[in-house]
């Protein structure tokens, strides 16, 4: 039965932190009973943008609207044949989440840095553009391992924010795509100065629930 200890040690890390509220006990009987992870499934659906009368383009599939209106608005008479998500102004996006999760359909933003946009290219170029865990959605983050700064994928908004909240030694999507990077090949590394940094505050109850920063353990592991 795999235990907590059994991650490497960033993941370990990880994984103290974001469900630090249980106590070590707690993330411990997660590791030791994890129910599978839920990754999207599916062909990539395509849906069309189409101009509404409250002058947004809303996402359309075969079988009608894939986002949804405003709470209490009335949904909007759509017209015209549609354009390619891509022509669309991101301000005139239609960003309200409906059924499949619309809002993660559209293109991602550019990258803010130069190096990212690079990063993000070369992995579009080997690999396609869209996720490279569920090829469901566009790919819209440059996913790195924290151990080693070396670039893993190119991850959808969905797949990138519940990655490493895995509790799995392996036997599923998520541990595997960690353990056997779809871009390791490209030998892409991840600037270090754009690294993910605790917030203090968030340290402060991560060491209040647990009684210890897992991260200076993870940098003793790594720097010892």
């Amino acid at each position: 039965m795999p235990t907590l200890d059994d991650l490497p040690p960033y993941r370990r890390a990880k994984l103290l932190w974001e469900f630090a509220h249980l106590g070590v006990a707690g993330v411990e009987e997660m590791v030791r009973e994890a129910q599978a992870c839920w990754v999207p499934r599916g062909d990539r659906i395509r849906p069309r943008a189409v101009l509404g009368d409250d002058g947004l383009y809303h996402l359309a599939g075969a079988s009608g609207m894939v986002c949804t209106p405003h709470y209490g608005k009335p949904e909007p008479t759509l017209s015209g044949e549609g354009i390619a998500l891509a022509d669309v102004p991101r301000q005139q996006q239609c960003r309200q989440y409906g059924k499949d999760s619309a809002l993660h359909h559209w293109p991602p933003p550019h990258a803010r840095t130069a190096a990212v946009r690079r990063m993000r290219a070369a992995l579009v170029e080997a690999l396609g553009p869209d996720c490279h865990l569920c090829r469901r959605y566009p790919g819209a983050m440059v996913d790195h391992d924290h151990e080693t700064g070396l670039v893993r994928g190119l991850l959808c908004a969905l797949c990138n924010r519940s990655l490493e909240q895995c509790p799995h030694v392996d036997n599923c999507p998520k541990a595997e795509y960690m353990d056997h990077p779809p871009a390791s090949a490209l030998g892409l590394s991840y600037p270090r100065h754009l690294e993910w940094k605790p917030g203090a505050a968030r340290r402060t109850q991560v060491i209040g629930d647990l009684g210890f920063d897992p991260f200076a353990e993870w940098r003793l592991t790594r720097d010892g």
